[in-house]
């Protein structure tokens, strides 16, 4: 099996799998019309989102209180970031080598510190974002854990950016090991590949600040893209990606001679050869999914 570099990516995006744009061609949009005139959509969303994240016991989040968590409609993760820029404009962004770039692009566009994790450390003035699994490698690592534990110590507040959710091998975190965290953001745009739709959700603590809160009463949220989510959820398992996809992850990583990474849609490189996936010079992260694609349309298509 041979794999051209043009089908390898430094970036990261969704497989574009065949079954699932089948699905989307066929949708009803006179359904769709009559789902976004209905307000009472936004709790049946947010109902079925969580029902569909912890359908399967792999994928696990304990201690998530309903009297402490509230739910709320998101444009991806994105908008929940946007919250927690704000609450903690006071504060100093930190995150880790190898994290979402959004982060550091944002806040040099408009002058506000930031800083590595890495570098700095954590301090009691920080406020910290944090993808689980990491971006950095597409894995739920020690080091991520660790800095858990430190800003649990020094009263940090952490964003969880959980945008891979469903697409790792294994994640298990107990909330009630780190109350530091008060935003966990999920999208959909990895796992069915529609980040132009911008369907996210995410629990948060803060109950009546920024966007997320203030809009929600007003049903003021993109109701044709949750309408969209809301199909594609009742439709594919939160297996269906791993069950379909893995092996074929496994064997590509095997040709190109890289480790596969917890989250399906990556491989890790070492060396020079793979210097040009470098992401903040830490982490040669590989995103494979037009790789897959094409490996699985040799196979079955």
């Amino acid at each position: 099996m041979t794999i051209s570099r043009e089908s390898l990516h430094k970036g990261g995006f969704g497989i574009p799998d065949p079954g699932i744009d089948e699905f989307l061609s066929v949708l009803s949009s006179k359904k769709a019309i009559e789902w976004f005139r209905d307000v009472e959509t936004d709790k049946k969303f947010l109902d079925t989102y969580e029902t569909w994240l912890f359908s399967n016991k792999k994928f696990s989040i304990h201690g998530r209180d309903k009297d402490k968590f509230y739910a709320y409609i998101m444009h991806g993760t994105t908008q929940s970031f946007h919250d927690f820029y704000q609450i903690h404009s006071d504060k100093i962004l930190k995150i880790r080598r190898g994290e979402y770039p959004y982060h550091k692009a944002f806040f040099n566009s408009i002058g506000k510190k930031w800083a590595w994790i890495d570098d700095k450390g954590v301090c009691s003035n920080d406020f910290v974002i944090l993808s689980c699994p990491f971006s950095g490698n597409g894995d739920l690592d020690l080091e991520s854990l660790e800095i858990l534990k430190t800003c649990n110590k020094k009263s940090v507040p952490v964003l969880l950016d959980c945008a891979f959710w469903g697409l790792s091998t294994d994640f298990s975190l107990s909330l009630s090991e780190y109350p530091c965290v008060q935003i966990i953001s999920f999208s959909l745009s990895k796992f069915f590949n529609v980040g132009r739709l911008r369907i996210g959700m995410m629990y948060s603590k803060y109950k009546e600040k920024a966007s997320g809160a203030i809009l929600a009463p007003y049903h003021y949220i993109n109701s044709w893209s949750a309408y969209i989510g809301f199909q594609l959820m009742n439709n594919f398992s939160i297996d269906y990606m791993n069950k379909k996809y893995r092996s074929i992850q496994e064997e590509i990583c095997s040709v190109l001679n890289i480790s596969p990474s917890q989250t399906l849609l990556f491989g890790i490189g070492q060396g020079k050869k793979w210097k040009d996936f470098s992401r903040d010079e830490k982490f040669s992260r590989i995103c494979l999914s037009q790789a897959i694609y094409e490996r699985d349309k040799k196979i079955n298509y």
